[in-house]
């Protein structure tokens, strides 16, 4: 992975929801990417956890980039999130990767987790993403 890479993922999340609430890619190594999100008060729900949206949204931001990373000339969009949460977080780095577990022409699946600083597994994630060739 070339900074070059790294620096276009980024560009690609300018503007979109998850650069609206926080998220940041931070690294692309082997095809698997990596990101965080500082947990702030507005992220948290009624009962002072993070909201399930936002890992929703971490997650399939993640997925979705390592999907697009590879297939860099297709349009990928999400047909299927399923997510499991493990553990709340309150505050702190919300760390999370995504990576891909299988391919086909059009359909790309991959697989995510969501940790906190310390490593301890807060979510874990499958998606599957259609890839479609770019309309000229």
């Amino acid at each position: 992975m070339t900074e070059a890479s790294l620096e276009w993922l980024q560009q690609e999340g300018e503007g979109t929801f998850f650069d609206f609430i926080g998220g940041r890619i931070t690294a692309v190594k082997d095809g698997e990417v990596f990101g965080e999100i500082q947990i702030e008060k507005h992220h948290l729900n009624h009962m002072a956890i993070s909201h399930g949206g936002v890992y929703a949204t971490m997650l399939d931001h993640m997925m979705g980039y390592a999907a697009y990373y590879a297939r860099p000339h297709a349009r990928v969009v999400t047909t299927n999130l399923s997510i499991h949460y493990v553990a709340p977080i309150r505050s702190g780095l919300m760390k999370v990767s995504g990576r891909i577990v299988h391919s086909t022409r059009n359909l790309i699946t991959t697989e995510g987790r969501i940790c906190d600083a310390e490593g301890n597994l807060l979510a874990m994630a499958t998606a599957s993403y259609r890839a479609k060739a770019k309309e000229q």
